[in-house]
């Protein structure tokens, strides 16, 4: 049976398009083609659920009114339940789908979500008549011309490695929450939808705001239901007519949450490539979980895997060459390209690589952009796929610690003594005096690095798969007793003029921050007790002397109690005292955008976030570099 248009209230919302072509003003042509487009689609059988459907007459379907046009089409859907698999079970859903337009501004309004996807991936793609004259809002548009102040919801997402101590995506809410954004925790997320108080459109029967809620990237609104099809015509009508202005205004649109990281950047954008970071998987799982063999070999790698870059200052576009901790595996030649939204896309292949069977799988690890993160002097970051530029923040972390690293000849790059080929842990090798990596130098002489004095208190290694850190220390002769957990990373550069690097913290900040909970004397204890017969079982130091095992001490931190004094330190002497002070003075100085200092501010960031973490448990967080 026929249905009038008066007996439709369509909800509010819909797809944005500009419409190209003046021909498609009276809809008809373009109703026309997505219900052909329906009709076909719902010929092909799509898994376990046949479907047909039926278009119905709406009277008064189609009209006008001053600039406004609109039309509706609806249909009836038949098809199996998912949950049914076999059988003559058939279920009908009703559908209705809106379409409005004022000047050059279109919306497309569904009911059912599928058929959204399928019309709304046609039309991107193109090749349609009349498809071909819409072109989807870009992300700037929807901003400019449906978010102000006053947010009311956040549907964030992250940039950031997956890791246990940060969400990968999360939601806020609130009365205004410009004010409620953490200006360093929450940098490296952006927002993927978000409600907020929009002003001036005629949308409500007072002059009160509406709420008006966007995704940018889908190009997509939605405000509210409507009482009366006559409420729907008026309020579309004012909504679109609120675009179309907001869209002519020449005055440009201000980020209102310029903290975030905002997606966007061209190829013209973005030069200078300075970094890479391998996206460590031991970050991407739950803690203390039961792991393979495989999965203790690939984190090995991401630990000790590092790229040097060969970069022109003019060109996004870049080769690496590779290592596993001191071999050389190949090259990579990093590319970009634009796809057709304009936006840029990363692809890697091998140039050279390594003919060894047994790590020719890192081949494909290593040319898969999901697992890398790339910084550009221009400010940019592109993670897992996209193109970010994050806000930086001012707040500088202070808490640095300089030991002159080449006073009795450490090597700063070698992180710990390797077997002789070069890849496993030897661990029988810690602490002796022909040990130069960092991990001897800890052995030998925690906490007295600057001076080189010996080694005081308990001090373990509990390195590998899984560890609390790389080293803990217990002082039992102080009041409260001490606790530290010491994370040690090798410098990515062995140069002696080597400038700030950013990714040769990411990881060790990430580990520091994620075994947090190995503060907690019965934790660690539990945790020392788990591998206290494996391969590091006589890793452990008392006053300079190797122990036989860990038992003495797992006793002291059964009983220790909760009242504990806490550290948390990373070594890792990638950045030099003489470069982190002159790039702090540019800085002071008025210089905010110079490629080092923004390389700095990045810096900063990372370690003002892990600092933020540890004083939350009551923990001191020190970083040891370099005093050259």
């Amino acid at each position: 049976m026929a249905i009038n248009s008066n007996d439709c209230s369509p909800y509010l919302s819909g797809v944005l398009f500009r419409i190209e072509e003046a021909s498609l003003a009276d809809l008809i042509s373009l109703r026309l083609e997505i219900q052909k487009l329906l009709r076909e689609n719902a010929a092909h059988s799509i898994g376990n659920s046949e479907k047909s459907r039926r278009f119905q007459t709406i009277v008064d379907d189609s009209g006008q009114e001053e600039s406004f046009f609109w039309a509706l089409l609806q249909y009836s859907e038949t098809r199996r339940p998912p949950w049914c698999r076999n059988g003559d079970i058939k279920e009908t859903r009703q559908h209705l789908i809106t379409l409005g337009s004022f000047n050059d501004v279109l919306m497309l309004g569904f009911t059912d979500n599928a058929a959204r996807n399928l019309v709304v991936r046609s039309i991107r793609t193109g090749g349609i008549e009349p498809f071909e004259s819409l072109v989807p809002f870009k992300q700037q548009e929807i901003k400019r011309t449906l978010v102000e102040s006053s947010v009311r919801t956040l549907w964030l997402s992250g940039i950031h490695r997956q890791s246990v101590v940060k969400p990968d995506s999360k939601t806020l809410s609130g009365i205004e929450l410009e004010a409620a954004i953490d200006p360093l925790g929450d940098q490296s997320y952006y927002y993927s939808s978000i409600r907020s108080s929009v002003h001036g459109a005629g949308l409500t029967e007072t002059d009160r705001p509406a709420i008006i809620g966007v995704s940018p990237k889908e190009s997509r609104f939605w405000l509210s239901p409507t009482s009366s099809w006559d409420d729907f015509k008026t309020r579309s009508q004012s909504l679109l007519r609120h675009i179309s202005q907001q869209l002519s205004d020449e005055t440009g649109y201000a980020e209102i949450l310029p903290m975030l990281a905002q997606v966007g950047g061209s190829l013209t954008d973005l030069h200078a490539p300075y970094d890479v970071a391998f996206v460590s998987p031991e970050l991407q799982q739950v803690p203390d979980a039961d792991e393979s063999e495989e999965n203790k070999w690939f984190q090995n790698f991401a630990d000790t895997v590092r790229f040097d870059l060969d970069a022109d200052q003019e060109s996004a576009d870049f080769t690496a060459d590779v290592f596993w901790s001191e071999t050389k595996l190949g090259r990579l030649r990093f590319e970009f390209n634009q796809n057709e939204n304009a936006e840029p896309k990363l692809s890697i292949s091998a140039e050279d690589w390594t003919e060894d069977e047994s790590i020719t799988e890192l081949k494909n690890i290593c040319t898969d952009p999901r697992y890398m993160n790339i910084y550009f002097d221009t400010g940019h970051t592109y993670s897992q796929g996209e193109l970010y530029l994050t806000g930086f923040r001012d707040p500088s972390f202070n808490n640095w610690r300089w030991v002159e690293m080449g006073m009795d000849e450490t090597e700063f790059g070698k992180e710990k003594p390797t077997q002789e080929s070069g890849r496993g842990l030897n661990v029988a090798g810690i602490g002796l005096p022909d040990d130069k990596s960092l991990f001897g130098l800890v052995a030998r002489h925690w906490p007295n690095l600057e001076v080189r004095g010996p080694q005081t208190g308990w001090l373990v290694c509990d390195d590998g798969s899984m560890e609390s850190a790389d080293f803990i220390h217990i002082d039992v002769d102080v009041k409260p007793a001490c606790v530290s957990l010491i994370h040690v990373k090798g410098s990515g550069s062995k140069s002696e003029n080597r400038g700030l690097s950013v990714s040769d913290y990411e990881v060790v900040v990430g580990q520091a921050v994620k075994n947090l909970r190995y503060l907690d004397a019965a934790n660690l204890a539990t945790k020392l007790r788990s591998s206290k017969d494996g391969v590091l079982k006589d890793a452990i130091w008392r006053d300079g002397e190797r122990q036989k095992n860990r038992d003495e001490l797992i006793g002291i931190l059964d009983t220790i109690g909760t009242n504990v004094e806490k550290h948390v330190y990373v070594l890792q002497p990638s950045v030099r005292k003489a470069v982190w002070e002159e790039t702090h003075e540019k800085f002071s100085n008025g210089d905010k955008f110079s490629s080092d200092v923004l390389r700095l501010k990045q810096l900063d960031t990372l370690l003002q976030n892990a600092s933020a973490n540890c004083y939350g448990l009551a923990s001191s967080f020190t970083v040891i570099g370099d005093a050259s």
